[in-house]
C-alpha cells in the first residue's frame, strides 16, 4: 500500500488484528498503519471494526493474503466518481505457475469475463472491494454470523443489490494472491465455499 500511485495523504491504512499470535500487528504499526487489536471474532466482525474506525467517504477492503498492485487504489476508486455507483469489485491475479493455481486463476478469469460485459453486478468480494461508507453503514456492514472468511461478502453484496445499489466491476483494480497449489486443498476450499454460498443465498 505504501507503493500506491495516489498520494499517501489521500488514504489511511487500518489493520484489524483479529486475535493473531504472530508479529503482524507490530509490523503494521511500524509501517504506519492504524492497528486495532481484538479477540478473534472472525473476518466479518474484523472488517466491521475497521470500517467503524475509518473517517472517510469510501472504505476499501483487501485481505491479509493479498498484495495490491501500485494502481489498485487509483483504479478501484475511479468508478466511484459516478455518484450512482455504491460499490466496486477489483480482480485477483497470481504469479504462480503450478497447474492447480493456474486453474484457480482461470476460474476467476472466466468469472471476470462474464461480469465485464455487464453494467452492474451483484457480488463484491472483499479481497478487492470498495464501498461508499454511507451505503456500507446503512446496510449494517457484514453479517457477523459468518464466522469464517467465506461468503460474508456475498451476503452483503446480495443485500446491497436487492436494495437497488449499483455495484460495478473494475478489472484493473488488481491484487496479487497465492491460490491453492495442491488439488486436495483446492477441493476443500470449493466445498467450503459451496456450503457458505448456499447460506448466503438463503
Amino acid at each position: 500500500l505504501a507503493a500506491q500511485t495516489i498520494g499517501r495523504d489521500r488514504f489511511a491504512v487500518v489493520v484489524v488484528d483479529d486475535g493473531s499470535t504472530d508479529g503482524t500487528a507490530a509490523l503494521a504499526e511500524r509501517l504506519g498503519a492504524t492497528v486495532i487489536r481484538q479477540a478473534n471474532a472472525g473476518p466479518a466482525a474484523a472488517r466491521n471494526t475497521g470500517a467503524a474506525a475509518a473517517d472517510c467517504d469510501v472504505v476499501v477492503f483487501t485481505d491479509a493474503d493479498c498484495a495490491p498492485a501500485p494502481e489498485f487504489l487509483e483504479n478501484i476508486l475511479a468508478p466511484l466518481a459516478d455518484p450512482a455507483v455504491a460499490g466496486v469489485q477489483g480482480a485477483y491475479r497470481t504469479r504462480q505457475t503450478t497447474l492447480v493455481a493456474r486453474f484457480a486463476q482461470l476460474e476467476f478469469d472466466d468469472r471476470y469475463a462474464f461480469v465485464a460485459r455487464r453494467p452492474t453486478i451483484d457480488l463484491v468480494a472483499t479481497y478487492a472491494a470498495a464501498y461508499r461508507k454511507t451505503v456500507f453503514d446503512a446496510a449494517g456492514g457484514f453479517d457477523t454470523s459468518f464466522r469464517v472468511a467465506d461468503n460474508e461478502d456475498t451476503e452483503l453484496s446480495y443485500r446491497l443489490a436487492a436494495a437497488g445499489h449499483r455495484l460495478v466491476f473494475a478489472p484493473d483494480a488488481i491484487v496479487y494472491h497465492r491460490h491453492p497449489a495442491a488439488l486436495a486443498r483446492y477441493l476443500r476450499i470449493k466445498a467450503n465455499r459451496a456450503f457458505w454460498r448456499l447460506r448466503a443465498c438463503r
